[in-house]
C-alpha cells in the first residue's frame, strides 16, 4: 500500500513497521485510500498464566546465531501435559492477526511445543515448534473474532525461567 507524504513522494509501507503504518495512517489520510489501524498484541487486553501476554523482547536462535525481536508478546507453555492459555479480547474490532511463534533461547533443547491458536472457541491454526526451528510470519484471518486464545502445551518436564519459553514474535492485529 502507498501512502502519498504531503511534502514527498509516495512510501511504501510494506518496508514500515506495524507503528509506522499506524502512525502514517493517521498522519495522513489521503482521499480514496483504505486507513489501517493496528496495535502490538500485548496492548490488547489479555489475561493468562504467568506473563502470558505481556510485552517481551523475544532472543531466538536462527541458525547458529541469537536474534532479538522487540515489540514481541511472551507466551508461557504449559509442562506436563497442562495447557497453558493466553486470552484476547478482541471485541471484532480487527481483521488480521499477524505474528510469528517460536521458542526462545532459554528453552530446554528437546522440547517439543504444541500450540494452537483459537478464536471464539474453533481452532483457526495449529503447530509444532521445537528449539531452533525456522519459523514463519503468519496472517489469520480475525475478522469478527471477540475472544482469541494461544494455547502451549509439552509433554515434557520443564526446567525454571523468568519468563515463557514461547513468544509471539512481533505480534499484531490490524483492522482494514
Amino acid at each position: 500500500m502507498l501512502f502519498p507524504q504531503p511534502d514527498g513522494p509516495t512510501i511504501d509501507t510494506n518496508s514500515l513497521s506495524a507503528a509506522q503504518i499506524e502512525t502514517r495512517s493517521k498522519a495522513v489520510r489521503p482521499p480514496n485510500c483504505m486507513v489501517i489501524s493496528t496495535a502490538w498484541l500485548y496492548k490488547i487486553p489479555h489475561s493468562g498464566g504467568q506473563t502470558s501476554g505481556n510485552a517481551d523482547i523475544a532472543v531466538v536462535q536462527i541458525g547458529s546465531d541469537y536474534e532479538s525481536f522487540p515489540l514481541s508478546t511472551n507466551q508461557w507453555v504449559g509442562c506436563n501435559g497442562a495447557v497453558n492459555t493466553a486470552s484476547y479480547r478482541l471485541q471484532a474490532q480487527w481483521s488480521t492477526l499477524s505474528f510469528a511463534f517460536a521458542l526462545q533461547s532459554h528453552t530446554p533443547p528437546d522440547l517439543v511445543v504444541e500450540w494452537t491458536v483459537i478464536a471464539d472457541g474453533a481452532t483457526i491454526y495449529s503447530g509444532t515448534a521445537k528449539p531452533g526451528d525456522p519459523f514463519e510470519r503468519l496472517e489469520l484471518d480475525v475478522s469478527g473474532v471477540r475472544d482469541l486464545q494461544f494455547t502451549a502445551r509439552t509433554d515434557s518436564i520443564c526446567g525454571t525461567a523468568d519468563k515463557g519459553y514461547a513468544a509471539l514474535v512481533q505480534g499484531y492485529v490490524a483492522a482494514r
